[in-house]
């Protein structure tokens, strides 16, 4: 328990209690930040005026009161989707200086027992255990968070002891901050008067601005089963798939075969950037060739080019070099031909799909699925491609 000896003091200060405080607002903090157990879902909502859909999220929230833990206020579970759009979810979960987080197919994990680094608060912002998304819905955050704003000179609390919402009978804490005599932000947090859980949550950011972002959240209030104790053995089985396959430090290009290629982002050789989404569609089959430039010769990028621009009824191909010497890259791939893309930088994403073995081939169908990876060296590189392109045709 060294580890969290060492930044309590950090994370103490981050916390500090105003003397001040409103004691009927030191209540509804006190009781949320003693909450023991806790579960529930909301409906999280973001509008901007520059968005032409709101941003929707089911979300699902569990903690447990962490006692001695001095990184965060509790331990949780929060897990979240998007079923009526289709967007990929995902899950953070913290325990005792433990942190997972799960996002667009790929699983990180952080232990303060090897590194405090991102646990600790910086001005001015806080550890990640603290920053987690949709952390700041929980009960326990939101006790703190009082405790915060009630010492921060910028911010102004109110509040409301009976607040009426679809007949209910709630009591609610504004908080406003200010900034050179306007409002800059406002929070609204609208809890349960027995138990001051919450049950509504308002951000304005930027409030009458061109700018202006409304966050709201709508809690259920039907607390779910108690998710037992929160460790790594719970999250595994909670979440089998990303552990066993999707683990950071277990991931393997190998594992890509029959799902959608992530999406990823790089520079090209001309100066421009290559964008794709994990949904998004290819024109036709296209393979990605992820090459490490320093260690592979002229001759076998030729051949695979040759082998792709030989495929009917045709082919794209992605050489994503791990550098980003754009002479010795052009040097390996002269005159681009069509169809293909010349990009570098990509020793990012060789780690985050795994590929440790390079070159690296990726075969994609036109929907975007990996229907083979090939890694490593390989003499029948090119003919082991012409054959799986070649069966994608006769299949679609």
């Amino acid at each position: 328990m060294k580890y969290l000896v060492a930044i309590s003091i950090l994370f103490a200060a981050s916390t500090a209690i105003a003397v001040d405080i409103d004691p009927r607002i030191s209540h509804i903090a006190d009781r949320l930040s003693s909450t023991d157990v806790y579960t529930d879902s909301a409906r999280f909502s973001m509008t901007m005026e520059a968005m032409s859909t709101d941003v929707g999220y089911d979300v699902h929230l569990a903690q447990r009161r962490a006692e001695g833990d001095t990184l965060a206020p509790c331990s949780y579970i929060i897990r979240w989707s998007d079923s009526e759009n289709g967007r990929s979810g995902g899950f953070a979960a913290y325990y005792h200086g433990n942190l997972f987080r799960f996002s667009g197919r790929k699983l990180t994990e952080f232990h303060a027992a090897e590194d405090t680094t991102v646990f600790r608060p910086s001005n001015p912002s806080a550890g990640m255990q603290q920053t987690a998304q949709y952390a700041y819905l929980l009960p326990a955050f939101i006790g703190a968070e009082l405790r915060k704003m009630a010492a921060d000179p910028a911010y102004t609390l109110s509040f409301n002891p009976d607040t009426i919402i679809g007949g209910r009978h709630l009591q609610s804490v504004k908080a406003v901050s200010t900034h050179n005599g306007l409002a800059a932000r406002t929070i609204n947090y609208i809890t349960d008067r027995a138990t001051s859980l919450p049950v509504f949550l308002e951000i304005v950011n930027n409030p009458g601005a061109p700018s202006e972002q409304i966050i709201s959240v709508a809690y259920s209030g039907c607390p779910a089963h108690d998710c037992g104790e929160i460790n790594e053995q719970t999250l595994a089985a909670m979440f089998p798939e990303p552990f066993t396959r999707f683990r950071s430090f277990r991931m393997n290009v190998s594992n890509l075969s029959g799902l959608p290629l992530p999406g990823f982002s790089l520079p090209t050789t001309t100066g421009e950037r290559y964008t794709r989404a994990e949904d998004d569609a290819f024109r036709r089959p296209t393979i990605l060739a992820i090459i490490d430039e320093t260690a592979t010769d002229g001759a076998a990028v030729e051949s695979l080019r040759n082998a792709v621009a030989s495929l009917k009824p045709g082919a794209d191909l992605i050489l994503a070099f791990t550098g980003n010497d754009v002479d010795r890259i052009e040097a390996l791939a002269p005159d681009m031909r069509q169809g293909e893309h010349l990009l570098m930088s990509a020793r990012g994403l060789a780690r985050d799909l795994g590929a440790r073995q390079l070159p690296t081939v990726i075969v994609c169908d036109s929907a975007g699925m990996v229907t083979k990876v090939l890694p490593g060296h390989n003499n029948q590189l090119a003919s082991d491609v012409i054959e799986y392109i070649d069966s994608i045709s006769d299949n679609s």
